[in-house]
């Protein structure tokens, strides 16, 4: 499934469209800021940020699929993620089909007969990749690259966010596949 997405959509992509004056009235504005390079607004629909400027619409740094389902317990497919884009696309009045993904990290929950500790403490090491072990968790880094695999009910109970039925009392593995910060 995917997880966090990053979207562009360039102004060349909407030429006509006063990005400035228009798209602010479609999302939570938290910031205005002015920049060497001129205005920026900045704001939320959702749990996604949204960055407007001269130069194009900025959408993501939040979970695609908590966006449009609500949690990101659940899987989004490709179907899913089109009609969660068609979403933004409609809440923004912009092309979000044309824009340009700049980020996009991949995640899968797996409900496990035992206790987490027990699988990651299977974790060995992975080639090209340095393991860093967590008290509730373990991950793999390199230059281009971070794997995750922790404990998806746990953080959400931290959260204080409701678990869907389907993980209640469930060992509940995340996995996650995200670029390095330099790669993005």
């Amino acid at each position: 499934m995917f997880d966090t997405i990053n979207l562009r959509l360039s102004s060349d992509e909407v030429k006509g469209t006063d990005l400035l004056s228009e798209i602010p009235n479609h999302f939570e504005v938290t910031s205005e800021s002015m920049y060497q390079t001129g205005p920026s607004v900045s704001g939320y629909i959702g749990n996604l940020r949204v960055s407007v400027n001269e130069r194009g619409v900025k959408v993501g740094n939040g979970s695609l699929c908590k966006y449009y389902l609500g949690d990101n317990l659940q899987t989004i497919g490709r179907q899913d993620t089109q009609k969660a884009i068609q979403k933004i696309s409609d809440t923004l009045h912009l092309p979000f089909d044309r824009a340009h993904v700049t980020r996009l990290d991949i995640a899968q929950n797996l409900i496990l007969k035992h206790p987490l500790p027990v699988y990651l403490n299977h974790l060995g090491t992975a080639q090209y990749y340095t393991r860093f072990e967590q008290p509730d968790s373990v991950y793999y880094s390199n230059s281009k690259r971070r794997l995750v695999f922790y404990n998806k009910v746990k953080e959400v109970t931290a959260r204080r966010e409701p678990i869907p039925e389907l993980y209640r009392g469930r060992n509940a593995l995340r996995f996650e596949s995200k670029p390095s910060a330099s790669h993005v």
